[in-house]
This record gives structure tokens, C-alpha cells and sequence, in this order.
């Protein structure tokens, strides 16, 4: 029984050692919001191409300058981790009857003028 007592007090100790132990969490990645100016026409089709939202900026749109109206986009804001692509990824988004976005990855809110 002695030739073990060494190695079971090693053992505790291990135990004990390892379940008081910190082990960091990772960070969460940094949202950042986005704004995709909308560059088309005033069309369903146009408010559903990707390509029609360009220079993404984290600068929220002071000012809009776009055709007054609520069925008129003017900017689209998607809340994305990392940098922002040059066009929003609409893979498996949704759009309502006039080619809104609704949901989708990242997706946040439409700026309209009124």
C-alpha cells in the first residue's frame, strides 16, 4: 500500500489542480453595422440584386438624398462581423411584395426616405 500512496497523492493533486483551472472563453467577434447605398431603380427586381447596394459605409446616412416616397430605397443596414463586402451576400434572404429585404444574415433595417 505505501508503493501507492506517492501515486495517488499525485493523481489528487492533478485532479485538484485541473478543476480549478481557468480556461478562457473566446471573445465574441465585434458586430459592426453597415450601410449599403442603393444604387438602382425604384424597381422590385433592382431592390433584390445584391450588385445594386454599393460603397458600404459604418457611417450612419445624414442627410438621405433619394426620391421622397415610402415605397423609395435608399440604403440598406445590415449588422456584419469583419469587414464588409463591396455587395451585401442576399443567399437566402427574403423580400417582401415590393422587393424590400426582409430578413436575412446580418440584415437590419431598410433606410427609406418619406
Amino acid at each position: 500500500m505505501k508503493k501507492y500512496v506517492i501515486g495517488i497523492f499525485a493523481l489528487a493533486l492533478a485532479l485538484g489542480f485541473t478543476a480549478f483551472t481557468h480556461i478562457p472563453k473566446s471573445p465574441k467577434p465585434t458586430v459592426t453595422d453597415y450601410y449599403y447605398q442603393f444604387s438602382g431603380m425604384q424597381t422590385q427586381l433592382d431592390r433584390k440584386t445584391s450588385t445594386k447596394y454599393i460603397n458600404p459605409t459604418t457611417t450612419a446616412p445624414n442627410g438621405i438624398t433619394c426620391p421622397s416616397g415610402s415605397v423609395n430605397q435608399c440604403y440598406l443596414h445590415v449588422q456584419l462581423t469583419g469587414t464588409a463586402p463591396t455587395n451585401p451576400n442576399f443567399s437566402g434572404w427574403t423580400f417582401d411584395a415590393n422587393g424590400f429585404p426582409l430578413t436575412g444574415t446580418g440584415f437590419s433595417s431598410n433606410i427609406k426616405k418619406p
